[in-house]
């Protein structure tokens, strides 16, 4: 099976979770929620339809071997970049600290933004696998938001890319008990 059918079935799985803890919090009278898959070229992965309002939610998966590591929720900033001759001056390494950030996001040769730019979902929902077993939903306006200061105080990651990808991303990595992350969001478990 491949790494994406994998994680599309972890997302339909995250998604059984989110209903059966969210009901209380988010769908408080009882009145059942339907689920759409969106198609492919949509930016985010479920649409929950609550009475009738379609709340859009994009769900992000972490390993807990992963999260017992960094301990951060990694909010993508671009997905798809490449480096211009200004651009390279302010990465140390894998990263660009946080005074530096916003230069470095207007230097760069973007294809395609990331979640904390782009999204149009409702939910951003946070899920660290067993056995952590943790389930947070943020309200993805209010993380967008606060995309500036989460840059300046936490800096970017550049993702590493294998030898023949002709493209990089980068995220930056909130600390998950971030005053300003925790605001936005609510433990569903």
């Amino acid at each position: 099976m491949s790494r994406f059918k994998t994680y599309k079935e972890k997302e339909r799985n995250v998604t059984e979770l989110i209903l059966a803890n969210m009901h209380n919090s988010l769908f408080p009278d009882g009145t059942p929620v339907s689920i759409v898959e969106p198609t492919e070229n949509l930016s985010y992965d479920r649409i929950f339809i609550y009475h009738d309002y379609e709340i859009k939610v994009e769900i992000q998966i972490t390993e807990s071997h992963d999260f017992k590591i960094y301990g951060d929720v990694r909010l993508d900033l671009v997905s798809a970049f490449s480096f211009t001759p200004s651009s390279m001056g302010f990465v140390e390494g894998s990263t660009v600290i946080g005074t530096k950030a916003r230069q470095f996001v207007k230097s760069l040769n973007i294809q395609k933004l990331g979640k904390l730019y782009s999204s149009k979902a409702d939910l951003l929902c946070f899920y660290v696998t067993r056995p952590l077993h943790i389930l947070w939903a943020y309200r993805m306006a209010e993380l967008m938001s606060y995309r500036t200061y989460f840059m300046c105080i936490y800096g970017i990651k550049i993702n590493q890319k294998s030898e023949d990808e002709n493209w990089q991303s980068c995220f930056v990595p909130v600390c998950f008990y971030d005053k300003y992350i925790m605001r936005s969001g609510m433990a569903l478990i």
